[in-house]
């Protein structure tokens, strides 16, 4: 029970890292893009290129606000069980080229933050995880640990 305890801390940690990272830095930058906006409505050129760069963030806080919802509640597990998601993500990461140990980016580039959270679960206790995929045979997702641990 105490290590079920201490990974939810882990995450709500990596969570609040994120949101305060990543999505409260953009909607700081968002505001000041706002103010620059004010400033330029006497210039269309000028205007317009602010309201693009505003159109841009806010973009990407949506973005960074779905992964963190992602991350909070994956509907993969939710609608599908533990093995049919793990054989759907392992799937999409191993029909990129050249993927044999699974790596972070291009795992958040692709939305794949179950996998991804498992890698990085496996890389704090200083191990690292692997999928092996064959089509029709199904998907192996394997955990290297050290023994004992460091």
């Amino acid at each position: 029970m105490a290590a079920i305890t201490l990974a939810q801390e882990e995450e709500r940690r990596r969570l609040a890292r994120e949101l305060h990272d990543d999505t409260t830095q953009t909607l700081i930058a968002l505001t000041h893009r706002v103010e620059m906006c004010e400033k330029a409505m006497g210039d269309p050129t000028q205007l317009a290129r602010r309201l693009n760069e505003v159109r841009e963030l806010a973009t990407g806080a949506l973005e960074s606000v779905r992964r963190v919802i992602q991350d909070l509640r994956p509907i993969y597990l939710e609608d599908m069980g533990l093995l049919s998601a793990l054989e759907m993500l392992a799937g999409k990461v191993l029909n990129q080229p050249k993927e044999v140990r699974v790596t972070a980016n291009p795992l958040a580039r692709d939305g794949h933050f179950g996998l991804m959270g498992m890698r990085e679960r496996a890389l704090r206790f200083g191990g690292h995880l692997s999928l092996r995929s064959q089509p029709g045979e199904g998907t192996t997702v394997v955990v290297y640990l050290p023994y004992p641990p460091e």
